[in-house]
């Protein structure tokens, strides 16, 4: 699965390579893709350096696939630098920084790409157990970080941790629904937030909260 999700990312002839290299996905931590410089793979702490030149237009293609052919959808995953992929494979990014007022606004004409293959790393969640449960029961509580810093994968261990002994049910809102609607896609879209009325999302999202614990957790 690992393999499958960091592969379509790439553009068609570097996948080409990569796959042709036959490597073992468990010892690769890093890809990085420089307009003009070799393919390198830091792999098992060295670097193996392939033979191919990256090009513009591989770049521009894995951009594509990595943003799913929109990057205004990610524009607050830009002004950090990275954007987090399925499986939590991290695609940090180099280019032009656009600033205002002394922040970034944006990142454009995108250079280079540094894609952080991440590991499952055994029992690392542990420690977290005993703060959230007690006697093998869950309780009331809240996860807050800043974006990108972990929250679903606690969750998402939480939840492994829970169901050998409990009817679990793991649900996250907005639903699917509204984030591919129209409206959220077309102010996600939008480079200028401040051009359309955010209300006519709040309401979609309060709408689709009802229904949600109405059709999905109150029958639970």
């Amino acid at each position: 699965m690992k393999h499958e999700t960091v592969m379509r990312i790439f553009a068609r002839s570097i996948r080409k390579e990569v796959e042709g290299a036959n490597l073992n996905w468990g010892q690769i931590q890093e890809f990085r893709l420089r307009i003009g410089q070799p393919l390198t793979v830091l792999y098992h702490n060295r670097e193996i350096v392939f033979p191919t030149i990256v090009q513009h237009q591989e770049l521009k293609e894995t951009l594509d696939y990595v943003s799913n052919y929109s990057l205004y959808a990610y524009e607050n995953e830009l002004k950090q630098g990275f954007i987090t992929i399925e499986g939590g494979h991290r695609v940090g990014m180099a280019g032009q920084v656009l600033l205002e007022h002394g922040k970034v606004k944006n990142l454009k004409q995108i250079s280079s790409l540094n894609i952080r293959i991440s590991h499952e790393i055994l029992n690392c969640a542990d420690k977290l157990f005993p703060h959230v449960t007690y006697n093998k029961q869950m309780y009331h509580t809240l996860i807050i970080s800043p974006p990108r810093c972990g929250k679903t994968t606690m969750l998402t261990m939480l939840e492994e941790y829970l169901k050998k002994e409990h009817k679990v049910i793991f649900t996250k809102q907005p639903t699917n629904a509204v984030r591919k609607s129209d409206i959220f896609r077309t102010y996600m879209d939008n480079p200028n937030h401040d051009a359309y009325d955010y209300r006519s999302l709040s309401l979609l999202a309060a709408s689709d909260r009802l229904q949600h614990v109405n059709k999905t957790i109150e029958p639970q």
